[in-house]
């Protein structure tokens, strides 16, 4: 059973490791995978024992011999050599597959608030936004509105956008209320009691707004969420559909139609309406992170990887991004740049737990375990139960 777990472990998983080792001009170990893929499983051991002579405490290269004296049917000898990995790097098993990483990294749960590299804060809902300003804008200046009001409803849009309700309510009194713009108040009521957590009453006030205009797809879009909330999905759905029908050319309907097929484990519809959503506007960061996020938990990490690159190309600042891709890019397997991910974010936010535990994690798997440890160590006293353990089992030396 034990012989059947390893050749499992190894051959089916795809173990691909990664050398944090300096070779000078030549990595005796680049040509290993060569050679185990064309069969040359003597020749690979041959390899692997000359990079064991140069580096004998190199758990990777034990896994790497486990696996060649596996297909080789030497099995005490390769169950011998993951033990021997094991006792180096207790998170020797996080070389072997992406699943095992991605299980063990930090992670995070996002809400309103994200931090700017200037540590300014700026109130945005990451994956809970009714608010389009560029939808509302185009609205606005539709009606027929004096300048003084069209720029005082233009604040009550930047305030809730910003999450400041009791700014947004301040403005919205000072609105005068007319059959011009009836439909619009109502609908941003609507908003306001929404982002209070009030969805009993932001639902009476959609509701007063589809009444007043059977066709306004904003009210439609809003209304969908309350039913989303109240896990009423088909009539969340039906409200959707709606909205698009009346515009289709509104993004973050797409994108709420995104959020809501994930809810309901729809992943072909939800990456169709991500796309659809970033087709539309190719500048919306949200719907490309959220999208990002989706193909990295469909195990799509490369993919995954090159839209988030994508929404820090275009705001460089949002420092969660690095914190994100830096977690993508260990479960992918790339160290090196999940290192450079978690220092950005690190140099800003030097007391995350989380993220010093995801940095620790790196550096253990490019073998640098002396600066793992300091991560770990500064982790654990921040209160992260994770790095206690291995405090606990790795750095005692240290």
């Amino acid at each position: 059973m034990k012989y059947t777990l390893l050749i499992t472990l190894f051959c089916f998983l795809g173990f691909q490791p990664s050398y944090g080792q300096n070779y000078g001009k030549e990595n005796p170990m680049d040509l290993v995978d060569n050679f185990i893929v064309s069969g040359q499983y003597e020749v690979a051991l041959d390899q692997i024992n000359l990079h064991l002579n140069l580096f004998p405490n190199n758990a990777e290269s034990y896994l790497q011999r486990a696996k060649v004296l596996g297909l080789l049917g030497r099995f005490d000898e390769s169950l011998q050599d993951f033990q021997t990995a094991k006792r180096l790097n207790p998170y020797a098993h996080l070389y072997v597959s992406s699943n095992h990483r991605a299980q063990e990294i930090a992670k995070k749960t996002y809400s309103f608030d994200w931090i700017n590299k200037d540590n300014s804060d700026i109130l945005m809902t990451f994956n809970k936004s009714p608010i389009s300003m560029i939808n509302y804008q185009l609205v606005i200046k539709s009606q027929d509105l004096e300048k003084t009001q069209q720029d005082l409803m233009e604040e009550v849009i930047i305030a809730l956008e910003q999450k400041q309700l009791d700014r947004a309510r301040s403005y919205l009194n000072e609105v005068v209320v007319n059959p011009n713009n009836e439909v619009i108040v109502e609908d941003i009521t609507g908003l306001i009691e929404l982002k209070s957590g009030h969805i009993d009453q932001a639902l009476t006030h959609f509701n007063k707004a589809i009444k007043m205009k059977p066709d306004f797809a904003l009210a439609y879009h809003n209304r969908s969420i309350c039913y989303k909330l109240l896990r009423e999905y088909e009539l969340a759905k039906r409200d959707l559909d709606t909205a698009i029908d009346l515009n289709e050319n509104f993004a973050n309907f797409y994108f709420t139609k995104a959020k809501l097929n994930e809810e309901l484990e729809n992943v072909r519809k939800a990456k169709e309406s991500y796309k659809k959503a970033i087709t539309i506007d190719q500048e919306y960061d949200q719907a490309i992170v959220n999208y990002s996020m989706l193909l990295k938990s469909l195990g799509e990490y490369e993919l995954a990887i090159v839209e988030l690159n994508k929404a820090i190309e275009l705001d460089p600042d949002k420092i969660e991004n690095y914190f994100i891709r830096g977690g993508i890019n260990l479960i992918y397997g790339e160290y090196e740049e999940a290192l450079d991910d978690f220092d950005e974010y690190l140099s800003y936010n030097e007391d995350d737990p989380k993220a010093l535990f995801n940095r620790g994690l790196s550096l253990v798997l490019l073998n640098r375990t002396e600066e793992a440890c300091e991560d770990f160590s500064l982790s654990s006293e921040l209160g992260y139960k994770k790095s206690e353990e291995f405090v606990k089992l790795k750095c005692e030396n240290f």
